[in-house]
């Protein structure tokens, strides 16, 4: 078996396809799927869900910078619009309420599932033991989150496209 070293490619950056090694900079983002458990949002026990969407490299990183501006324009370009589809619940305890979906605006309570979208932007090392990339996150950004019934509309696959096209769309100089 060949011994994996620092320099050796671990994946292609997704905005300009420029290789990506251990010890690199990288910006990822990810949409988790989680539920309340010991007083905070942890990955589903029964079904651990947490998809990467997109890694950058160091360089394309500028281009996921304004996370505002990227989740107005994937809640705007979600087909059919998120907010048209919740089956939030209402009437909560202040004690229940945690979040508020971005999709429909209702609030997400404990006994909710949380969608959240996520930047992570760190460094790439090798794990020796095992002889695979560990992301070592140097920032962690949840900049967008939704309740059960708009997250359930969410496809991995729509989200990675989108933002694919608002990076390549920056890459080219535009603006949506």
């Amino acid at each position: 078996m060949k011994m994996k070293t620092h320099n050796s490619i671990i994946c292609k950056c997704d905005g300009c396809g420029s290789d990506i090694h251990y010890g690199d900079n990288i910006v990822e983002f990810c949409l988790s799927v989680l539920q309340f458990k010991n007083e905070s949002f942890q990955l589903m026990d029964e079904a651990p869900q947490a998809d990467i969407l997109l890694i950058l490299c160091d360089s394309c990183r500028n281009y996921a910078d304004d996370l505002d501006a990227i989740g107005s324009y994937l809640r705007s370009s979600i087909d059919p619009p998120i907010n048209s589809v919740s089956t939030c619940k209402s009437g909560l305890d202040d004690a229940d309420k945690l979040e508020t979906c971005d999709g429909c605006g209702a609030v997400i309570d404990i006994t909710d599932i949380l969608y959240s979208l996520d930047r992570t932007i760190g460094v790439i090392a090798l794990n020796s033991y095992f002889q695979i990339g560990d992301l070592t996150a140097t920032d962690s950004v949840e900049f967008s989150s939704y309740c059960q019934g708009c997250g359930s509309v969410i496809d991995s696959n729509h989200l990675q496209a989108l933002l694919l096209d608002w990076i390549h769309n920056r890459q080219a100089g535009g603006a949506k």
